[in-house]
């Protein structure tokens, strides 16, 4: 696996640990925080989108390629 450590370092630098996203359907942004987002996506691999998962694989996320 490639260690991500240094893309997550980017992004929490470019955009700290939480980042205000706008979700279908909802009127208020919802702050998505990185480490729960990575845990949530993480947990539910099977369920991802095969474009998400080949996102995930180009950044060396091993547990997008089962």
């Amino acid at each position: 696996m490639r260690d991500v450590s240094g893309y997550a370092l980017a992004v929490v630098e470019e955009h700290g640990h939480a980042e205000e996203i706008t979700v279908d359907g909802e009127t208020e942004p919802v702050v998505v925080k990185l480490g729960v987002w990575t845990s949530n996506a993480r947990a539910r691999c099977d369920k991802l989108p095969q474009e998400q998962l080949d996102a995930l694989r180009k950044l060396g996320i091993d547990w997008a390629a089962t």
